[in-house]
C-alpha cells in the first residue's frame, strides 16, 4: 500500500507539473495573439453588429461564448477570486482562438482580457438604458414597473439560469435591491468600462448602427484596421435575437419610481454617450 501511494503521489506531481507548463505556454501564446472583443451589455445588438463585422472582415467569430460553456458559474467564481479567469479561456480555447470573440459577459472581465491579451482590439456597443433593459425584460417576459418581483414565477429564470445574473449586480460590488437598480447598475458598469478605457475601444451606438447598417459596419471595419470590405447586405435583416417591442413608451413601461432609478444610475454616463435622459 505505501508503494502505490507513493506512486500515486508520485504521478500526481508529473501531473500537476505538466499543467502548470501547459498552462504557462498557452499564456505567453496569448500575450502575441490580438482577437477582437466585441463587448457592451446584453440585447444592444452585439450579435448581429459582430456577425455583420465577421461578414465584412471576413473573419471567424464566436457569437456567443456561454452556448458553449455549461458551467456559467464562473461568472461569480471569477470575481470572489475562487478561480483565475485563464483556466476559462484554457477551458475554451477553441471559442476564444477565433478571432472574433462576441460576449456581452466578457464586458465585465475587461481588465482580465487586457492582462492576458495585452494586444487585444476592443468594440463596445452601447444602447441608450430604458431600451436596453425594457429589451431584456421584454425577452424574460417581466415587468417593468414592479417594486420587486418573484424571480421563481418566470420561467427563463428558472430554466436559463444565467439570466437570474443578468437581474444582479452584487457580485459586481454594485447595490442590487432590487431587479431595476441592478439592470441600471450592470448597465452603467459596462458604459463606465469604456468611458474609462475610450483610448482601448471602438465604439459603435446601436441607435447609429440600425440608422445605417451598412455604412456603420464599414466604419468599424475601417476603425479596425479592415480596408477591404465583404459584401453584407444580404445578411443585414437577419433577426439574430428576440425582438423586443421597440414602440413601448419606456416611461409608461418602467413607471415613475423606477424610471427615475435608472435615469438616476445611468444619468451620468449616458450624457457623455450622447444619450438625452
Amino acid at each position: 500500500m505505501k508503494i502505490k501511494c507513493i506512486l500515486k503521489n508520485a504521478l500526481k506531481k508529473v501531473r500537476n507539473k505538466y499543467l502548470f507548463n501547459k498552462k504557462a505556454k498557452q499564456i505567453a501564446a496569448w500575450k502575441d495573439q490580438s482577437p477582437i472583443f466585441i463587448l457592451g451589455t446584453q440585447k444592444t445588438g452585439t450579435t448581429a453588429i459582430a456577425a455583420l463585422l465577421a461578414k465584412s472582415c471576413n473573419e471567424e467569430v464566436t457569437l456567443d461564448l456561454l452556448k458553449s460553456i455549461k458551467d456559467p458559474a464562473w461568472l461569480l467564481r471569477v470575481p470572489y477570486g475562487l478561480q483565475p479567469f485563464s483556466d476559462i479561456v484554457a477551458k475554451y480555447e477553441k471559442d476564444f482562438s477565433k478571432k472574433m470573440i462576441k460576449e456581452p459577459w466578457l464586458t465585465y472581465f475587461y481588465e482580465d482580457l487586457v492582462t492576458l491579451y495585452p494586444k487585444a482590439k476592443f468594440v463596445m456597443v452601447v444602447r441608450d438604458p430604458f431600451s436596453t433593459i425594457r429589451s431584456v425584460l421584454n425577452r424574460l417576459q417581466i415587468p417593468g414597473d414592479k417594486a420587486r418581483i418573484d424571480q421563481d414565477a418566470y420561467t427563463d429564470l428558472t430554466n436559463i439560469k444565467i439570466w437570474k445574473l443578468a437581474l444582479d449586480s452584487s457580485w459586481s460590488g454594485r447595490p442590487s435591491e432590487d431587479y431595476i437598480t441592478a439592470m441600471a447598475h450592470r448597465w452603467d458598469i459596462a458604459s463606465r468600462v469604456y468611458l474609462d478605457n475610450q483610448d482601448r475601444f471602438h465604439l459603435i451606438r446601436y441607435e447609429d448602427f440600425n440608422a445605417d447598417k451598412q455604412a456603420a459596419i464599414a466604419a468599424l471595419s475601417t476603425a479596425l484596421g479592415y480596408h477591404s470590405h465583404g459584401d453584407i447586405e444580404p445578411y443585414l435583416d437577419i433577426q439574430y435575437q428576440v425582438k423586443g417591442k421597440r414602440d413601448t413608451d419606456l416611461k409608461a413601461f418602467f413607471g415613475g419610481e423606477n424610471y427615475q432609478k435608472i435615469a438616476r444610475i445611468c444619468g451620468d454616463s449616458a450624457a457623455q454617450l450622447g444619450y438625452t435622459i
